[in-house]
């Protein structure tokens, strides 16, 4: 890319018209967004960051202290966020589905996110966190499915016909937490698994 003037003029369409109408927009838009994304990625690796052991331990008690995510998938035709309660073990989440939204959206694509959140006072209390991972369908008949329904105590006999479980591969953790601040590190850490 030798040649940024495409990137001006399409940021220059988008302002002079005060709204973002994707028929005005010019076709290379992609372009602009990979390329806002590669100048965010690198700008992240001069944060002042954790070491990883430190920043995972953050991580691993932040899931492990709150039970409710919202999951968003994505398909074709739909992209919900749904709120889930969650079990965390060993780097991997587990939720059960009724088959709604999210379960078939993940059978067009294993690529998931959830934000897990506390509820907003103020910037100096401030925590909250996006994870990418990816999901797998899990059979019904392996113990992974039976110890996760076991876990949230669901009746095997009159629920798991009902139920799906979906195990996370988390890949990628974005923090935002206070609380680094006050340790001297930048309030947003990444970590990736």
């Amino acid at each position: 890319m030798n040649d940024y003037t495409w990137i001006k003029s399409t940021i220059e369409k988008v302002i002079n018209h005060n709204l973002v109408d994707y028929r005005y927009i010019n076709k290379k838009i992609s372009e602009v967004c990979k390329y806002g994304l590669e100048i965010k990625t690198r700008i992240e690796k001069y944060n002042s960051q954790l070491d990883e052991q430190s920043l995972k331990r953050f991580i691993e008690d932040f899931i492990s202290r709150r039970s409710v995510a919202s999951i968003c998938t994505s398909s074709k035709d739909s992209n919900p966020s749904t709120p889930i309660e969650y079990i965390y073990k060993d780097e991997y989440i587990y939720i059960y589905s009724e088959e709604g939204i999210e379960f078939f959206n993940n059978l067009q694509s294993n690529k998931i996110s959830l934000s897990i959140y506390d509820d907003y006072t103020n910037f100096n209390t401030l925590r909250g966190m996006q994870i990418s991972g990816v999901a797998y369908i899990i059979s019904p008949k392996s113990e992974v499915y039976q110890e996760v329904l076991k876990q949230k105590n669901v009746n095997k006999w009159t629920m798991s016909n009902l139920l799906s479980v979906i195990k996370i591969k988390v890949k990628k953790v974005e923090f935002l937490n206070s609380e680094f601040k006050k340790l001297g590190y930048d309030i947003k850490q990444v970590c990736h698994y």
